[in-house]
């Protein structure tokens, strides 16, 4: 297989970005063609990384059989509670069925919580002013109230209830997942690239993270006692094959963490994207506010969305690890144990697929059907995310009330940064109260 040029004892560590990694995988795909190896010398185990979406369909066919999750997951495993993400075999298989089974009831609850949640967002972004709005934090706040409200009630169980769980301070006015997710990135730095000296030593702020999972963990207990009657806790605290462990270690984290970080980050992303293109822009704003059923019915906000998933997949990275010698058809055999990379960030903008503008966003280009397995940025097949409608469904709502009220305008551009997801880093927005918006907005 074709590999960026080795050096002895350290591979191909020089020609590899580990603080960018998506960018440099994309920049190795178009240099190498579909397949090509990465070698990290003494410091990681070697690993193949597929590109095209014929080879995307061969693994995701195969994925959970013989092919199981990559080292990567053990270092976010390291420091976090057994989440749907990491986990393998019978016990994903519990308690990915314990959280399908409660779906519909999310479904039927996200649109009412986004819109309310909507309400509180419109109130900080008017109060801003002129000021420019650091948007990541923003959504996040946002993200985090809507998962907290249907995961334990309505009554006074959102984002503040578990800000006062994990801080003894109000000054700590982040959510736990903005306070966590920075650190997994530590932690992942840590442990992915030198993955063979994991265990040596503990960062000091992953010593923070464990104290912050601890309160949660206490929080959750509380509430799993007794829980609100119209709460996803009280379903699953009474669905059969539970645990109390399953529901308040996996199934509570990972809604948590998944619901709250990836649909942040995409909101983000996607009013980026939005704010950049005024006649874009425009079109949306025409279509939600001539809406008469609830205002969120925008086809032009579809495609955006679509566009915005395709650009920023929120997960840009999935990683594999071969049971047996595993073959990819036209290039060779991957050996067992052999870890093998697919990225949705990379295949999602192949020139060769996408065309020669494929790193430009334009909504347009959803006028047409894409290619098979050429856009996966929730994955494929049975582990794939299973609350992917819903994060459209609350940014549909979102980002349709924040326009109707609105113009969005860039102050500072997004810098790519890879934490658990793909956030865009000092990304800055200005909202301009629109003078003749609706008076139903919001």
């Amino acid at each position: 297989m074709k590999q960026p040029m080795r050096v002895p004892l350290i591979g191909n560590t020089l020609s590899f970005n580990i603080f960018n990694p998506q960018q440099t995988l994309l920049r190795l795909a178009e240099q190498f063609g579909a397949v090509y190896r990465v070698d990290f010398g003494l410091f990681k185990n070697p690993m193949v990384c597929v590109s095209t979406p014929e080879l995307v369909e061969h693994i995701f066919k195969h994925d959970n059989v013989e092919l199981l999750k990559g080292p990567g997951y053990e270092a976010i495993w390291s420091v976090t509670p057994k989440h749907l993400l990491v986990m393998e075999g019978a016990e994903w298989e519990r308690c990915h069925r314990g959280l399908l089974a409660h779906m519909a009831f999310v479904a039927k609850a996200v649109p009412g919580v986004a819109l309310g949640a909507s309400a509180a967002l419109a109130e900080r972004l008017t109060g801003a002013g002129d000021g420019a709005v650091r948007c990541a934090e923003l959504m996040r706040s946002f993200a985090l109230d809507v998962v907290a409200r249907i995961l334990l009630g309505p009554a006074g169980a959102g984002e503040e209830s578990l800000l006062r769980a994990l801080s003894d301070s109000p000054d700590e006015s982040v959510g736990w997942l903005q306070t966590i997710t920075s650190e997994w990135h530590l932690r992942v730095l840590e442990v992915v690239p030198f993955s063979k000296l994991r265990g040596a030593f503990k960062l000091p702020r992953v010593r923070k993270v464990e104290r912050s999972q601890a309160k949660l963990r206490a929080f959750f207990e509380t509430h799993y006692e007794s829980p609100h009657a119209e709460s996803l806790l009280a379903r699953l605290k009474a669905t059969d094959g539970l645990s109390k462990e399953d529901v308040i270690e996996t199934i509570m984290f990972t809604f948590l963490a998944m619901g709250h970080e990836n649909v942040a980050s995409h909101m983000s992303w996607l009013l980026y994207s939005i704010a950049n293109d005024e006649a874009l822009q425009a079109a949306i704003r025409a279509e939600v506010t001539a809406d008469q059923d609830g205002g969120v019915k925008s086809p032009t906000l579809d495609k955006a969305i679509k566009e915005a998933l395709r650009l920023y997949p929120s997960i840009p990275m999935l990683s594999r690890v071969s049971q047996k010698p595993f073959e990819l058809p036209g290039f060779g055999t991957v050996a067992a144990g052999e870890e093998i990379l697919v990225s949705p960030y990379v295949t999602q903008r192949l020139k060769s697929v996408w065309g020669e503008r494929a790193n430009e966003f334009d909504a347009s280009r959803w006028d047409a059907k894409p290619e098979p397995y050429s856009f996966f940025p929730h994955g494929m097949g049975q582990r794939s995310c299973v609350g992917r409608a819903l994060g459209h469904t609350e940014t549909k709502v979102v980002v349709s009330q924040i326009l109707k009220r609105f113009r969005v305008t860039v102050a500072e551009h997004a810098k790519q940064g890879l934490f658990i997801s793909l956030r865009p880093g000092k990304l800055r927005l200005r909202f301009a109260p629109i003078a003749d918006a609706p008076a139903t907005a919001l």
